[in-house]
């Protein structure tokens, strides 16, 4: 491998756009249209890389390890990566002085190892499948994840709590950032969406394992699928089910009970996950799903609505049911607060499912409203946050669900985060996050209790 190469393969898997850095490479004896010669710019101007003596790059030498390791250091550096080193460090022998702090800096990542007895063969080169191997182990570093030793263990994500999921998530959130916000918004749980069924997946979940949150994989939405995981992700522990579906009507339980066996004999201990109506669908929705007309407030039918969820549970065999209420109306701000309305069976709502749930030794959860998505709702105050979560803690609520952190018109009708730029949407941001982070304070003492 040489020392084009590598920085070749580095800025690839950086994911540079090369046509930002045409033109020469500033070093003597990198040519402009030399295939590595854009990369090589961009590392010099990131300050991955320097100049030698003689103003040269040597693009054509083969890569020393000591260089690997001086290059790989520099990389992280310079993008402030937050790294975790699980390697004991071991102090070597044959070492130049100016390379040590590096070479047990990466050591200490399991990116580049020794080769036994205190030796690191600093001058020695590498083949490409050396380069590829270091490669992958330096993705894993710069993820805070070490494959064999994970920051959070299935036992972490098991335990009884009080889970705060999110839901509208899409591809662009599979990123450091992206996780780093939720994880500041007190989220621990994803619901499924495009970015947990693509080629981000691997990436999301690592990500997800360093910042501690639990996913419901979004690439299970036709119920007649077989089930097909893959070994990688099957047993990761950020990795809790598969969502099958929303608000689907009682005609389908039957349908959808059968996949839920098979999923539980293919991967046992994983949730298949599906979101039921609220007590506000009427009776033909109740029966053929959300679809066969826009939800709105009907004439509540508390009786019709129990034999919804007792059906539930005599289709399918989970710990859990889970529903969504939206008890905010009205839009205009503070200023027009007169014309803010609340669904008024609201608690009736909530007392009906949370039976249901007690009755059958199951969790209750609840997706909450985070947003105004059109012109009959409203944003919530983050006392509305607050009202909504502890009415149903009340009820004995154990997962409170964020419908939806992202909306699909960020001009019309804001929601926690801009779709388009990721930037989180003030108040609504912050207002969620305290009290989000206030249940997440008060949960291990909550679940103490029946």
């Amino acid at each position: 491998m040489t020392r084009g190469m590598f920085i070749t393969v580095l800025g690839r898997m950086h994911g540079i756009d090369i046509s930002l850095y045409d033109g020469n490479a500033v070093f003597s004896d990198v040519l402009k249209n030399e295939y590595y010669s854009p990369y090589i710019k961009w590392a010099t101007e990131n300050g991955i890389i320097k100049k030698a003596e003689d103003g040269s790059f040597y693009p054509d030498k083969p890569i020393l390890r000591k260089e690997m390791a001086d290059v790989i250091y520099s990389y992280i550096k310079a993008f402030e990566y937050e790294t975790v080193g699980y390697n004991d460090e071991i102090e070597f022998s044959d070492v130049p002085d100016e390379y040590r702090e590096k070479i047990r800096y990466i050591q200490n990542l399991g990116v580049i190892n020794g080769k036994g007895e205190g030796i690191f063969d600093p001058d020695g080169e590498s083949t490409r499948a050396e380069v590829a191997a270091v490669m992958e182990r330096a993705i894993k570093a710069v993820l805070g994840v070490n494959m064999a030793q994970t920051s959070y263990d299935n036992d972490y994500f098991s335990r009884e709590r009080i889970r705060i999921g999110a839901w509208g998530f899409t591809e662009n959130w599979s990123t450091e950032y992206g996780l780093d916000l939720l994880r500041n918004l007190g989220v621990d749980l994803i619901v499924g969406g495009t970015a947990t069924s693509g080629s981000q997946r691997d990436l999301l979940l690592n990500y997800a394992d360093k910042h501690g949150i639990e996913i419901f994989m979004g690439d299970r939405s036709k119920w007649n699928d077989p089930v097909d995981v893959s070994a990688y992700y099957a047993d990761h522990p950020s990795f809790c089910g598969h969502t099958f579906g929303d608000e689907p009507g009682s005609d389908s339980f039957a349908e959808s009970g059968k996949l839920f066996e098979k999923y539980s004999r293919d991967l046992p201990g994983k949730i298949p996950y599906i979101n039921l109506l609220p007590m506000y669908a009427n009776a033909a929705q109740l029966k053929y799903g959300a679809n066969v007309a826009d939800i709105e407030y009907y004439d509540s039918n508390p009786d019709i609505y129990r034999e919804y969820c007792k059906k539930w549970f005599e289709y399918h065999d989970v710990d859990y049911i889970c529903t969504d209420i939206y008890p905010l109306d009205g839009r205009g701000g503070l200023e027009n607060v007169k014309s803010w309305t609340t669904y008024k069976d609201y608690c009736e709502s909530i007392n009906q499912i949370a039976t249901v749930a007690r009755e059958n030794n199951a969790e209750f959860w609840c997706c909450i409203q985070t947003w105004g998505w059109r012109a009959s709702k409203r944003n919530p105050t983050e006392n509305e946050y607050r009202w909504q979560c502890y009415t149903l803690l009340s009820y004995g609520c154990k997962a409170i669900m964020l419908w939806k952190v992202t909306g699909d018109n960020d001009t019309l009708y804001p929601s926690i985060f801009n779709t388009a730029t990721m930037t989180p949407t003030q108040p609504l941001y912050n207002d969620c996050a305290v009290v989000m982070w206030e249940m997440r304070e008060l949960s291990d003492i909550y679940v103490k209790y029946r």
